[in-house]
């Protein structure tokens, strides 16, 4: 027999690692390669001072619109100012005006004839023109005057208590039925009670004089998180859709004897309280007002906001109901 076959060597079962270069350092297993490495630092450095620079350009816009507010305040100060002395020009020769006609008509009432009478009823209807430019020059005043608020907790319950109070005899001649439903355990808002009692006069005031011939005044107070509600509703004849936008804007109105100043008025004021207002309306049914104000401890969060009319029920169901 012949020699036997040497026998191969045993086969390892992993390949030996391939000691690193001299003077290069080894890469630990599962680290990034230096080229992808250097390639991301210089992607964070590229974002670095892409940040910085649109921090720069914020802070720019930022000290703008700062510097846009404060000419807007003293813009405001100064129309108000402006619109104070203008109304008092105004309404100075207005009121002398308006005695001397009284005089007039007082001496004229005497006479019996034709001619005398025909005098008192262009007198007449004098007199109800001035009064009606001395209401807009007020309107326009209180619209135009910025208003410092003297916040206090304030009862909104009792203050439309005083506010119907005051419109009851008004309420009651032109056949309307006042209907409350005051939340009894509503909590506190914080209020400029004199101010906010303007504006929610000039809504009650709105809703009567949308009811021509009678119907239902229906006010309602409600708590919500964060904010207190207070609905006023009228059965009247509501406001076209087509209007419904514009009823906020200044000299804006749907009565021939209105300013256009009310609701404008009442909606600065609720704003200036950082409260909201909207207002739903259906014609031929009636109007609804919404006022949200925040309680008297979150005062310095906003409420929040209110539904659109396409997200509120179609049908004044409390108003009806």
């Amino acid at each position: 027999m012949g020699a036997a076959a040497p026998k191969p060597a045993d086969t390892p079962s992993t390949i030996p690692a391939v000691p690193p270069a001299a003077g290069l350092p080894s890469v630990p297993e599962g680290a990034l390669p230096p080229a992808e490495m250097a390639r991301r630092l210089a992607d964070a450095e590229r974002r670095a001072r892409t940040n910085a620079v649109l921090a720069e350009e914020l802070a720019a816009r930022l000290k703008e619109v700062e510097e846009r507010a404060r000419k807007a305040e003293k813009l405001a100060y100064d129309v108000g100012t402006l619109a104070g002395g203008l109304v008092h020009e105004i309404k100075n020769p207005l009121s002398t005006l308006n005695i001397n006609l009284q005089l007039l008509r007082e001496d004229w009432q005497k006479d019996e004839s034709q001619k005398g009478r025909s005098l008192v009823r262009k007198m007449d209807l004098l007199l109800r023109e001035t009064k009606r430019l001395e209401g807009i020059l007020n309107d326009f005043l209180k619209y135009a005057r910025s208003q410092e608020l003297s916040r206090a907790d304030c009862n909104l319950n009792e203050l439309l208590e005083d506010i119907l109070r005051f419109i009851a005899p008004e309420a009651a001649a032109k056949s309307i039925q006042v209907r409350k439903s005051l939340d009894e355990k509503l909590p506190a808002c914080l209020a400029d009670a004199n101010i906010l009692r303007h504006a929610l006069l000039n809504l009650v005031k709105n809703a009567q004089e949308a009811m021509p011939n009678g119907g239902d005044l229906m006010i309602r107070t409600s708590p919500g998180e964060g904010f207190l509600q207070i609905d006023i509703t009228d059965t009247g004849v509501g406001i076209p859709p087509d209007r419904l936008d514009k009823i906020f804007r200044p000299f804006f109105s749907t009565k021939r004897s209105g300013t256009g100043l009310g609701l404008s008025t009442a909606r600065r004021i609720i704003e200036q309280h950082g409260g909201s207002i909207a207002v739903h309306s259906e014609q031929g049914k009636g109007t609804n007002f919404v006022i949200r104000l925040p309680l008297a401890d979150a005062a310095s969060s906003k409420p929040k906001a209110l539904p659109s009319a396409a997200k509120r029920p179609t049908a004044l169901a409390h108003a009806t109901s």
